[in-house]
């Protein structure tokens, strides 16, 4: 069998067995790419001052560049950061949220009066007050009016205290 005869009955073997060669090499790579991984962490355990050093090197390098970059990629996926975090910390969407300050006319479920703190310039949105112990969202809140009922603790003794003394100046 010459060179050309080869080439060719190779190719007709191919598209005969295309699934089967497709499959093997599926297997192939999957074990490729396990072994890879392990290697990589193998490394990366083995050599970890090394690669720590050389990423705080690189960083102080180009230090700007990064944090220019962090936020932009922030400022473009601003949405999806604050879906996340909503999600994370209170375990509602973002349309949930919504869905409170629209109920509540943009209002503070307390005072009744619009948020007034700002950061950087920027008029915050009203916190979600949630109970610590269940994680239960109850109402939306103004920056004082949280900062307030975490200030005692959320401990309604307290609280009572509160207006018990203010009422003897009143």
């Amino acid at each position: 069998m010459n060179k050309e005869e080869k080439r060719e009955y190779d190719r007709q073997y191919r598209i005969l067995h295309k699934d089967e060669i497709r499959e093997k090499d599926k297997k192939r790579d999957a074990n490729r790419k396990e072994y890879k991984a392990k290697h990589h962490k193998d490394y990366r355990d083995s050599h970890k001052e090394e690669l720590r050093t050389k990423k705080k090197q690189y960083y102080e390098e180009n230090k700007e560049s990064i944090r220019t970059k962090g936020k932009e990629y922030y400022e473009k996926h601003k949405l999806k950061f604050k879906e996340r975090n909503m999600k994370n910390w209170y375990g509602i969407s973002l349309d949930e949220y919504n869905n409170l300050l629209e109920k509540q006319k943009g209002l503070c479920a307390i005072c009744g009066k619009p948020e007034r703190a700002k950061r950087n310039g920027i008029l915050k949105r009203l916190a979600v007050d949630h109970d610590h112990k269940t994680g239960k969202v109850r109402k939306l809140l103004c920056t004082s009016c949280n900062t307030a009922i975490g200030k005692v603790n959320e401990d309604i003794s307290i609280l009572t205290n509160m207006i018990e003394y203010l009422k003897t100046f009143v």
